[in-house]
């Protein structure tokens, strides 16, 4: 095909955490909540690593660049590459994400004792008599604590209790990981002596990216190099064009946090910020000057949304929306509002899916068929 003659197969993909410089048109936004207090920060052109990368995969490449806020599903989907398509994870590589499965279990237990205990007296979220101990114990360690065989006990002891489930039921309304229910109910093997984190255990794993990660991989005899680009996480940067010769994006949105406010000010709701997000992407001044860019728009996490519509204790209402709380309806009226926003026409296809289990090669097929014989 002539996209694949021109560009010599290989296919560069960055992937970019919501809080990296990479978009210029923030800097004219104003009255948007947590976007007014932020820093700049250093432009990654004058990063001579990061130059360097983008020098070399602009020889023979494709760059597909990654976007979308915090916790929308970016580092899972570089983490499935990279298992499912890369080089994978040795012993060594996966030994390396013990500590933080460590730190997302003690963190995830302190936040719901914490508001337990907030709750206890207003809502009559009451812990059983043996876990006000447990409680206690986990209130004075600190999040980076060495998880114990002790402290395992207590976290079992306190997940199983009635007050603490209460508590997850609403967790839309706190700062807990979604995966946490799944590294509790695994908390015996996680403090065993030989513990490895297996390939599920490293997908659900939340680490925010620092630096910068590459692998190498190839798909259907395509060459792939996938850059994850990670970045501080004390503030949310404004992003700024950096990366030359873009050739298309792939943008991420977290269908299930429709209810749940972000993680950098607790005021933003993380579906509008990934609206309001996607609107500047989409419409940046840059893609008149360009080629046509094509736009890949991943809604992620639909077994979790559908959860939350089946247990009906959050309504959708999203931007007005005041149709019927059934998935179909929902689904149909979100691509309606994003691709409302792509006032330049470009190219775009819209998938949903669960990155942990969906088959995420549809993404790449998607732009092999593009560049091939465009979108229909």
């Amino acid at each position: 095909s002539r996209f694949f003659t021109r560009y010599r197969a290989s296919v560069v993909v960055l992937i970019v955490s919501h809080n990296i410089c990479l978009i210029d048109t923030f800097s004219n936004v104003s009255g948007m909540g947590c976007y007014q207090s932020v820093s700049y920060g250093t432009a990654f052109e004058e990063d001579p690593l990061i130059d360097d990368i983008c020098s070399t995969a602009s020889d023979d490449g494709i760059k597909v660049v990654l976007l979308g806020s915090g916790e929308t599903g970016k580092s899972t989907i570089f983490k499935r590459i990279a298992l499912e398509c890369g080089n994978g994870f040795d012993t060594a590589d996966k030994a390396q994400y013990v500590r933080p499965i460590h730190e997302n279990v003690i963190e995830s237990m302190k936040i719901l004792v914490a508001n337990q205990m907030l709750q206890s007296d207003r809502m009559g979220f009451k812990l059983k008599e043996e876990n006000k101990r447990f409680a206690k114990m986990i209130e004075a360690i600190d999040y980076d604590e060495t998880l114990s065989t002790k402290l395992a006990k207590a976290i079992k002891s306190l997940w199983n209790d009635p007050s603490i489930q209460r508590i997850w039921a609403k967790r839309s309304h706190y700062q807990i990981p979604d995966t946490a229910d799944y590294f509790f109910s695994r908390i015996d093997a996680l403090v065993k002596k030989d513990y490895i984190p297996s390939g599920d255990d490293i997908l659900r794993c939340r680490d925010r990216t620092t630096g910068i990660h590459k692998e190498s991989l190839e798909i259907d005899k395509i060459d792939y190099v996938c850059i994850d680009v990670g970045g501080q996480t004390s503030e949310r940067s404004i992003w700024v064009e950096v990366f030359r010769d873009i050739k298309a994006v792939i943008y991420l949105v977290s269908l299930s946090e429709y209810d749940q406010l972000m993680f950098e000010d607790e005021k933003t709701n993380r579906l509008e910020d990934s609206l309001l997000t996607w609107d500047i992407v989409v419409n940046r001044k840059r893609f008149e000057q360009d080629a046509v860019i094509p736009f890949v728009l991943i809604f992620n996490k639909t077994d979790l949304f559908r959860e939350k519509l089946e247990l009906g204790q959050s309504r959708f209402s999203f931007e007005g929306y005041d149709g019927p709380q059934q998935y179909e309806a929902i689904r149909k009226y979100l691509i309606q509002k994003f691709t409302a926003k792509n006032s330049q026409s470009l190219p775009m296809k819209t998938f949903f899916m669960c990155a942990l289990s969906d088959d995420i090669h549809c993404v790449f097929d998607a732009f092999r068929e593009y560049f091939d014989c465009g979108w229909d």
